[in-house]
């Protein structure tokens, strides 16, 4: 506000020194020819009035001069004013930059941390992600290593029921077998009388001769088949005992549907009665 009241006034300053600077120059004028008049008039005149008119030239000179040097000290001021101004506009010019440049680094700051921020969380939920499929894969192969131990111990439980399942058939088939062979040997003699009763001796029958046939029954001793298993050396005596078997039908074997199928095929040694 100073400084503007100082422009205003040295504006009005100026106009109001146009006047006196005018007068000066009609002054400078007039004194010149006035003067020369004056040295003119010397001659008529006397010299005191001579003094007078220098003495009021004089007075009116150092006026101006002091005019001169108060628009001299304005002008020096204005331009010290303009100069002021724009060193202040350029300070402010320098700070509006420094702020301006301030903010835009405050702003890249917090674009930067912003950033960061978003990477921090998608790095948060990436880990996360992660974590639960790692989870999630772990509950996986944790369900599949139960699910293959229960099925190897079911494998393994089967395997051994079966074990003890054929150990025992296997034992139940032995003794079972044990108690057909008894069974069957307590028969062995009369299936044996029986056969020999239709054995028709051929010529040439000797105790040393034996024949061993393979004989198919049913189940009530009836002959369903007769194979020579191993000859006696004589094809008369071997067909004769073949055709004994098969006369002999149904053979007497024990009444047991259960042991049945122990018998129902089995090997025969014949030989002539009396041996």
């Amino acid at each position: 506000m100073r400084r503007r009241e100082s422009k205003l006034s040295l504006k009005d300053r100026l106009a109001a020194a146009a006047v006196p600077i005018a007068i000066y120059g009609a002054i400078i004028l007039f004194t010149v020819y006035g003067f020369w008049d004056q040295v003119v008039q010397v001659e008529s005149s006397s010299l005191p009035p001579k003094e007078d008119i220098v003495q009021a030239t004089t007075v009116d000179a150092a006026e101006i001069e002091e005019m001169a040097e108060m628009l001299r000290q304005e002008e020096q001021q204005k331009e010290e004013e303009v100069r002021e101004e724009q060193e202040r506009l350029e300070e402010l010019k320098k700070e509006a930059k420094i702020e301006e440049e301030r903010v835009e680094e405050l702003k890249q700051q917090q674009r930067e941390e912003e950033q960061k921020a978003l990477e921090i969380e998608k790095k948060r939920i990436e880990e996360e992600k992660k974590a639960e499929e790692q989870a999630e894969q772990r509950k996986r192969e944790e369900a599949e290593r139960k699910r293959k131990e229960e099925e190897q111990r079911k494998k393994e439980e089967a395997e051994r029921k079966k074990r003890e399942e054929e150990e025992r058939k296997k034992q139940a088939e032995a003794a079972e077998k044990v108690e057909a062979e008894q069974l069957f040997g307590s028969y062995e003699g009369a299936i044996k009388r029986a056969v020999q009763d239709n054995f028709r001796e051929p010529a040439g029958t000797s105790c040393a001769m034996r024949a061993v046939y393979n004989v198919n029954v049913a189940q009530n001793g009836t002959v369903q088949a007769v194979r020579l298993s191993r000859s006696s050396g004589s094809a008369e005596f071997d067909r004769a005992g073949e055709v004994a078997v098969t006369f002999a039908s149904p053979l007497p074997i024990p009444e047991n549907p259960r042991l049945y199928k122990h018998w129902k095929e089995f090997n025969f040694t014949f030989s002539p009665k009396g041996c």
